[in-house]
């Protein structure tokens, strides 16, 4: 029975949270309280990063592979590119990896 009622609390959470717009407490709830929802956001997120990835020229990693280009390769340009193409994919693996850093930047 009280398992129902943690369910039941957990979705009047979700509703109270979207109706003052506060979309990172409904997610956060989401995410940990729903497994369809968490399946649902790992569908959509392929599905747009999979479009974006089509999409995308990057011109560092277009180069051609020689000794020349190999040298001259610059990983902050390629970094940039890759933000500025990617950047639903870019802005995941940052927050991903630099959670606990909020000054960190990949």
């Amino acid at each position: 029975m009280v398992k129902l009622q943690d369910h039941h609390s957990f979705k009047d959470k979700v509703v109270q949270n979207l109706k003052i717009s506060r979309y990172d407490r409904v997610f956060k709830l989401l995410l940990r309280h729903s497994k369809n929802a968490r399946e649902a956001l790992i569908r959509v997120m392929k599905k747009e990063i999979k479009k974006d990835a089509r999409k995308a020229k990057i011109p560092s990693f277009q180069m051609p592979v020689d000794f020349y280009s190999f040298n001259n390769f610059s990983w902050r340009n390629a970094l940039k590119e890759l933000l500025n193409s990617l950047p639903l994919l870019t802005s995941f693996i940052q927050e991903s990896l630099c959670k606990g850093n909020k000054k960190a930047v990949v």
